[in-house]
C-alpha cells in the first residue's frame, strides 16, 4: 500500500484551508448566494478549521497519474537512475519506457506522452536514431 501522506506539510494545510474558507465566502456573497441553497460538501456542520482539515484528510486525493520516480541522468546527477537512452544504471538489459522517466507531472495527456516515449524508446533500443 502506498501512503502519499496528503496534507502532511503545514503549508499545504494552510493553503487548502485558505482556499476552502475563501470559496465559502464567495458562495455566501450575492448574487451567488441567491442561487445556492446549501453547501453539500463538507457542509455547514463542519465550521472549524480543525474539522475542515479532518474532512480534507479523509477526502483529498489526486487526479494525476504518478510519474517521475526514475530520474533521468542530467550532467552526472547522482540521484538519476536512468541514462539518456532510458537504460537503468547498473542493470544490464533493462530500460524504462513509462511515465516514471518523466521529471514531473506534465500538463498534457499522460497516456499519449507515455506512448510517444515508448515509441522513441523502441527506436533507440533498435538502433533507429
Amino acid at each position: 500500500m502506498i501512503d502519499p501522506n496528503w496534507l502532511s506539510d503545514p503549508s499545504d494545510q494552510s493553503r487548502l484551508l485558505y482556499a476552502m474558507n475563501y470559496l465559502r465566502r464567495i458562495a455566501a456573497t450575492a448574487p451567488l448566494s441567491n442561487v445556492i441553497s446549501e453547501e453539500s460538501q463538507p457542509g455547514a456542520a463542519i465550521p472549524s478549521d480543525e474539522q475542515l482539515l479532518s474532512y480534507m484528510r479523509r477526502t483529498t486525493d489526486s487526479n494525476y497519474h504518478p510519474c517521475g520516480t526514475c530520474r533521468m541522468d542530467r550532467s552526472g546527477d547522482p540521484m538519476a537512475v536512468l541514462t539518456a537512452d532510458l537504460r537503468v544504471k547498473g542493470v544490464a538489459g533493462l530500460r524504462v519506457f513509462d511515465a516514471s522517466m518523466m521529471p514531473s507531472v506534465i500538463s498534457a495527456n499522460t497516456n499519449a506522452t507515455v506512448m510517444a516515449v515508448a515509441d522513441r524508446g523502441v527506436d533507440i533500443m533498435m538502433g533507429r536514431n
